[in-house]
């Protein structure tokens, strides 16, 4: 434990008591779920990582939480991931990384000095482990207290209230989506949301012939089921499938803590695309329907360049044309 007069930051191999009960209770730009228990336990298990869970405090009082990942390569599962975290660790004279997701979690009105001492001690806990500060996400308002040396950029997402009405909800879209909709119901396109293991398993083999499509990388069928069988009993983990004739045609899954939860792996076919089929539309109404059901409060779509260049352009178009709030934030590595 680090401290100074009446403020302190503990940093701990275990989460202290109604750890998650105090995450859920905050409030965070990013998924909660990053700093969660839960998410933890799957780091540790799927990738080898140990986590250290970091709560600044004042008078007793906790202000700031969040759980930071070490990745030692000789103990990280995967020659992939292991490669990705020697080789910049070793150009630094490192022994490893330090790393999180997510901005830190407000449980109390926090200002820059709980920040600025946050930031000292990721990176003091870092330097005394022989680690670099390899990954993280942190509040604009509080970018100034980041520790010299870290490489940073901004970057965004598209952040939608849950808690309007339906109405209100469809309302909020451009009349782009709305014709969507209507364009996927008419042509008899219906989504279902998976509900077993073995539905998972088959829907993970139309997202592999999916991604190949498009040379995107899948972690295999283990990254999936630690998602179910460690997020999504104490958390938030759905994934949504549309069909049409019978046919998987795309494909959507969320995951998230609390009242908070965010997209993870859209997928689409190569007849959905050749035949302008709808159902990528479709799903992100069913999951905005799903989430307002549940009484969350937000759907994060995951991320946005605030300066989109090529196809990056029409990724930021379709996600805007949800209604959402643009949120921008600080990445760091």
């Amino acid at each position: 434990m680090s401290s100074t007069d009446s403020l302190a930051v503990q940093v701990s191999s275990q989460a202290l008591p109604e750890w998650d009960e105090s995450v859920n209770a905050g409030t965070c730009g990013s998924l909660k779920m990053y700093h969660g228990v839960a998410w933890s336990q799957r780091m540790r298990s799927l990738l080898g990582y140990m986590p250290l869970f970091f709560t600044v405090s004042e008078n007793g009082q906790h202000i700031l939480r969040l759980v930071a990942c070490v990745a030692r390569p000789w103990r990280i599962r995967g020659l992939g991931n292991s490669l990705r975290h020697l080789l910049p660790a070793v150009l630094r004279g490192r022994a490893g990384s330090l790393l999180w997701y997510g901005e830190p979690v407000i449980l109390s009105p926090a200002h820059s000095e709980h920040y600025r001492r946050l930031a000292l001690c990721l990176d003091q806990e870092a330097r005394r482990r022989w680690l670099r500060v390899a990954s993280g996400a942190w509040p604009v308002a509080h970018e100034e207290v980041l520790v010299n040396g870290w490489k940073r950029k901004r970057w965004g997402t598209i952040l939608i209230d849950l808690r309007q009405t339906k109405e209100e909800l469809l309302a909020a879209m451009k009349s782009s989506s709305r014709k969507a909709l209507r364009r996927a119901a008419r042509d008899g396109i219906t989504v279902r949301r998976i509900t077993t293991l073995e539905e998972l398993q088959s829907y993970y083999v139309f997202a592999c012939r999916c991604a190949q499509r498009y040379g995107k990388r899948m972690h295999g069928f283990e990254d999936f089921q630690s998602m179910w069988e460690q997020i999504r009993p104490q958390a938030w983990f759905e994934t949504f499938v549309a069909e049409h004739g019978g046919e998987m045609i795309a494909g959507l899954s969320v995951w998230g803590q609390g009242d908070s939860v965010g997209e993870l792996g859209s997928f689409q076919s190569e007849r959905s695309f050749s035949e302008k089929l709808y159902g990528p539309d479709l799903l992100k109404w069913a999951v905005l329907e799903w989430g307002h059901d549940q009484g969350l409060r937000t759907l994060d779509l995951s991320g946005v360049n605030p300066m989109p260049q090529g196809k990056e352009v029409g990724i930021r178009q379709f996600k805007e044309k949800w209604g959402g709030t643009y949120y921008e934030y600080v990445t760091i590595g």
